[in-house]
């Protein structure tokens, strides 16, 4: 299951950095056809359809590691306090970018923190099958 999840994990990351890497030109895109324009947004909407499948790839295996017994509901707790304090962490660094950049603090912060993930990924365990 590790192949897949992390494999599910990479591609929704991935996503994310297409969508940054589309949010930031169309930051300026006054100048372009309208048509162009519309071909960004509609990859960047596909983008973030696929990136919209981060939370439930990382519950499952999240779930797969914990496995069944007692470890599971403490692996959920974890879990659970670990998204608050980064959503927490992730609204006080977005407002401080925000701030200095303006939208491009805010596409910057996410690629940061998307490669950041990404590079995480290495130390993720295996899951017995």
């Amino acid at each position: 299951m590790l192949r897949t999840s992390g494999s599910a994990v990479r591609i929704n990351l991935a996503a994310m950095l297409l969508v940054c890497l589309c949010l930031s030109p169309l930051n300026t895109s006054e100048g372009w056809p309208p048509w162009l324009r519309w071909l960004v947004v509609a990859l960047t909407a596909g983008a973030i359809m696929v990136e919209s499948g981060f939370t439930p790839t990382a519950l499952a295996y999240l779930a797969d590691v914990a496995g069944q017994g007692d470890g599971r509901g403490a692996a959920m707790g974890i879990y659970t306090v670990l998204l608050g304090i980064g959503t927490a962490l992730g609204a006080g660094l977005g407002g401080l970018l925000a701030r200095s950049l303006a939208f491009n603090g805010l596409i910057l912060g996410t690629v940061g923190l998307a490669l950041v993930s990404m590079a995480a990924l290495v130390l993720l365990p295996d899951v017995p099958s």
